[in-house]
């Protein structure tokens, strides 16, 4: 979120005050959920769930970038940190977006 904070303007995307504002929010929202699993301070069958949230946060912010500048050179970034989904750990969590008939169909798959 830093980096595109940082980037943003140089690679001519505007940063209007509403997304600068969601940056902010998800980032700190970040940094506490990360202290939190960092510290022990959230019980163990969280802290997948968690980390699925907290790399939700960087897609989200694109997205948020993305619907408030309609730039198109964000389309890119934001595939990619979507794609980046089938790295996650938590399944039933990134699992929402799906049906849970295709997950199943997805786990048979790739037991063959």
């Amino acid at each position: 979120i830093l980096t595109a904070l940082a980037l943003s303007i140089s690679s001519g995307v505007p940063l209007p005050a509403a997304v600068l504002a969601i940056n902010i929010a998800l980032l700190a929202i970040g940094l506490v959920l990360s202290i939190a699993l960092a510290r022990d301070r959230v019980p163990l069958r969280f802290a997948h769930p968690i980390s699925a949230v907290i790399w939700l946060l960087a897609p989200s912010t694109t997205l948020a970038s993305y619907l408030a500048t309609h730039q198109a050179t964000l389309v890119l970034p934001l595939i990619i940190g979507v794609a980046t989904a089938a790295l996650a750990v938590a399944e039933a969590v990134l699992g929402g977006m799906f049906s849970s008939r295709l997950m199943q169909e997805v786990r048979v798959t790739i037991s063959f």
